[in-house]
């Protein structure tokens, strides 16, 4: 009797562990997110100095690797695409919880570019659905998303299931997953380019993107900003930096971006603005964005030496490395080349292609390989 409780026990374990392994792999979403959640927390525990947090700016503009190779800076990108401002104390909360990072880089954009995307559940939903299950979980579920919204958060695979219908995608996903499992992490520690250039601002809307945008700070996104600055100060988190990143979109209203550099020198943190004052990096309009508002492979090289530079030359970001540790450094700037070379030459051939994670990675050159077999 003892004997079988034991083995019925045993089988619902492996059932649960089977279940939420393959589970997760149905989680089927923007693949650069997929990658930027998963492989921070995967990151090992207080490996990096350096935490850059926030919407997809921070991931197409800053390649951890370069910082690696010219400063020594040991750093990670968790950033997702149009993340809403009210959760970033959440995502700030895992961040505090796996590393102990000397300085913290955020993303200010998000604050500052109205309420449309405080309810959207597609945009919340990119992180619920990959954070890790828990308290911190139902908090956050129950603080950022109406009530409407709410149904299969808890189990995601009740929003998922129907994803088996898309097998490509979802195998996509398992490679991914199972490779930075495995790797505990990714080797470009968040960073993503496109080989898209715009040609220039003057080009914008013949392209089809916008060509003007404003800077706003709402009344609940301020409320949100306030909340998160008093979280990193109670926290003591002693070193933010708050950066507006470039666009290329011309600012027409750009009183929010005053009202929050205000704020947050009021709570003790630092701010800098970048979104139309790029030149200073040595960004060229001409060559170095990918569309209206992401740099392309050649701005990300020169924002990403500007910001570690400015990081070096005013925060003490350095920390002893480990052989070992500089030999896996050195592989992700390899690796973080290779990307870079690759979106490079898509460029000069005219050719749109995205270059990340999985563009480098066995577990994918695994799945186009099965792919290419079953087509």
């Amino acid at each position: 009797m003892i004997k079988k409780i034991i083995k019925t026990c045993a089988f619902f374990l492996i059932f649960m562990v089977m279940f939420r392994v393959v589970g997760k792999a149905f989680v089927v979403m923007d693949n650069v997110d997929t990658v930027n959640i998963d492989g921070f927390l995967r990151e090992r525990k207080d490996s990096v100095d350096v935490v850059l947090m926030g919407q997809s700016e921070i991931y197409r503009g800053f390649a951890p690797g370069l910082a690696w190779k010219e400063y020594g800076i040991k750093s990670v990108n968790f950033s997702v695409g149009d993340s809403p401002c009210s959760q970033y104390i959440s995502m700030l909360r895992e961040v505090l919880k796996r590393q102990n990072p000397k300085l913290l880089v955020v993303n200010a954009s998000t604050f500052l570019h109205g309420d449309e995307n405080l309810d959207d559940e597609v945009l919340l939903r990119k992180w619920i659905d990959n954070m890790p299950e828990g308290t911190d979980k139902i908090n956050t579920i129950n603080t950022t998303m109406a009530d409407t919204m709410r149904d299969n958060t808890i189990v995601s695979m009740g929003k998922y299931h129907g994803n088996w219908k898309y097998p490509d995608k979802v195998l996509t996903s398992f490679c991914l997953r199972s490779h930075l499992f495995f790797n505990k992490g990714g080797y470009l520690k968040g960073f993503y380019t496109r080989s898209q250039t715009t040609g220039g601002r003057d080009k914008l809307a013949e392209i089809g993107w916008p060509t003007q945008e404003e800077y706003i700070l709402t009344e609940r996104c301020e409320k949100y900003l306030r909340n998160f600055l008093k979280y990193c100060r109670d926290n003591k988190v002693d070193n933010m930096l708050m950066i507006v990143p470039p666009h290329e979109t011309m600012a027409t209203k750009t009183d929010g971006i005053e009202q929050m550099k205000a704020i947050v020198d009021e709570y003790g943190y630092d701010f800098e603005d970048y979104h139309n004052n790029y030149e200073e990096c040595g960004i060229d309009d001409k060559t170095d964005f990918g569309d209206y508002e992401h740099l392309n492979s050649y701005g990300a090289e020169k924002f990403t030496s500007y910001l570690g530079k400015y990081m070096i030359d005013n925060y003490d970001v350095k920390t002893d490395t480990s052989n070992k540790d500089i030999e896996y450094w050195d592989e992700c700037a390899s690796k973080t080349d290779e990307v870079i070379e690759l979106s490079k030459k898509s460029t000069a051939s005219g050719i749109n292609h995205g270059y990340g994670e999985a563009s480098i990675t066995f577990a994918a050159k695994l799945y186009h390989l099965i792919k290419l077999t079953i087509e």
